[in-house]
């Protein structure tokens, strides 16, 4: 999935997550409310979404993979914009 110059950031965020997630809307939207535009999170999410097994459900995934995220988050300073 590339992304398109026509829309904006978060726009081709949740594109790519649309199709990461094989076009599941409920849970792109579980992921688009935990990425929120921010980079560090989408990549955390899209390392732990690959990672687990790929039988189970896709929200069971999705939600797998945003608290693994989570967790990683803590190694990261606070770079002071509230992230």
């Amino acid at each position: 999935m590339s992304i398109d110059s026509k829309l904006t950031d978060e726009q081709n965020i949740t594109f790519i997550l649309l199709d990461k997630l094989n076009w599941n809307t409920d849970a792109a939207k579980i992921a688009v409310e935990f990425i929120s535009g921010d980079e560090l999170k989408q990549r955390l999410f899209n390392v732990y979404y690959d990672r687990i097994d790929s039988g189970v459900d896709v929200t069971d995934r999705t939600n797998q993979a945003i608290a693994s995220a989570k967790s990683a988050l803590v190694l990261f300073p606070d770079d002071g914009a509230g992230n």
